[in-house]
């Protein structure tokens, strides 16, 4: 009799915790790619922010949510499609991710680094996988489930490199506050390195947000479509000395998953 009446009170904090953790999942959700900082989160689900900070910190662990270091903003993650997907939804990046798996795996076998698999969702580039085990670099903004705007970071800018033109002035003046919030980023250093893609076939994140972290980045078609970004992060002078390996790796698993990159050769 004890232990179950011990065990009742439990129980009900439990399902509490459960209850107030899925009212913030809401709330994330319905902001979509604005995202929400903690302090509008709790306040939105009626809570103290100590708690939604701690049902936060469980949910993005889970990948239920992710949170940018940035703009100190979460979004909803990629775990909730990965359960629509696992339910027999096609939800198209779910299986883009499962079809690129082992593409990323060879990148980063081949030539180490962090190597990210990102598509366009809501306005915003959306980091779908990411392999990065054995490297000796971590940077905690490139995780599953991490949103930035784009622009920032290699994947991202090459994701904007293939925009039709007005959509990516367009968006590039609506991200130009948000910049400021990565490093030294700015919209003339998008528009200068968006400016070496035809020619480069590729886009380049130099240390630009990270000091001394560099990016390269290419998108991935699906015929005339651009569907995704294929990128490797890795300490600047070495992916420096390595950058055509770098790429060629990156061309050949990409047009080996049959995709088309944009690059001419």
């Amino acid at each position: 009799m004890s232990a179950v009446a011990q065990s009742a009170p439990a129980a009900a904090d439990a399902r509490t915790s459960l209850a107030k953790g899925l009212d913030l999942l809401t709330v994330i959700a319905e902001r979509g790619a604005d995202g929400m900082v903690l302090s509008a989160a709790a306040r939105r689900a009626g809570m103290h922010v100590a708690t939604a900070h701690r049902l936060l910190a469980t949910l993005t662990e889970a990948g239920f949510v992710s949170f940018d270091p940035y703009s100190k903003r979460y979004h909803l993650g990629i775990m909730p499609y990965e359960i629509v997907g696992r339910a027999g939804e096609n939800v198209a990046f779910v299986e883009l991710r499962r079809r690129m798996r082992c593409s990323l795996k060879a990148v980063h076998e081949d030539v180490g680094g962090i190597v990210c698999l990102s598509v366009p969702s809501r306005n915003e580039s959306l980091c779908i996988d990411v392999i990065g085990g054995g490297t000796d670099i971590s940077i905690n903004t490139l995780e599953v489930g991490s949103r930035r705007p784009f622009g920032a970071g290699a994947a991202s800018l090459a994701l904007l490199a293939v925009m039709p033109e007005d959509e990516r002035e367009q968006t590039i003046e609506r991200e130009r506050e948000r910049y400021r919030k990565y490093g030294d980023l700015t919209v003339e250093i998008v528009r200068a390195a968006i400016a070496r893609y035809p020619v480069d076939g590729y886009v380049m994140n130099d240390a630009i947000i990270i000091p001394d972290i560099a990016a390269i980045g290419i998108p991935l078609f699906d015929g005339d479509r651009p569907i995704a970004a294929l990128s490797v992060t890795n300490v600047q002078s070495r992916l420096s000395k390595q950058k055509a390996a770098v790429l060629a790796t990156m061309l050949d698993v990409a047009e080996r998953a049959g995709f088309t990159t944009g690059r001419k050769i």
